[in-house]
């Protein structure tokens, strides 16, 4: 599989390295992606809500790769017209991002 995705993001795809704390959503990550480009939806949104439970347990709530992931399934939404889901996904995404910003300014300064 390859490190980067439609997003440009590298690194999150499934890699040797993975341990199990990373590996499960990666692995359901990816399926979601394929459900998309087999045209299955249902599936896809389910796999990709199963994605951002593992990694929110995993990581917390506030982690930026658990914003990576709601951008992801924010632009699924996004290209099943579903765009109130997609906003409220990109919003949350944001506020996380936002966090991360914040606290390496401060660490500049």
């Amino acid at each position: 599989m390859s490190d980067s995705n439609s997003s440009g993001q590298a690194g999150l795809a499934p890699r040797d390295g993975d341990t199990g704390r990373t590996l499960g959503w990666k692995m359901i990550l990816e399926a979601a992606k394929h459900a998309c480009q087999e045209n299955e939806p249902e599936k896809a949104e389910r796999l990709y809500k199963t994605a951002l439970e593992k990694a929110e347990h995993r990581l917390g709530p506030n982690h930026v790769v658990l914003a990576y992931l709601l951008m992801e399934m924010a632009d699924f939404y996004f290209s099943e017209n579903e765009y109130g889901n997609a906003h409220l996904l990109h919003t949350r995404a944001r506020e996380i991002l936002g966090k991360h910003v914040d606290e390496e300014h401060s660490a500049l300064q």
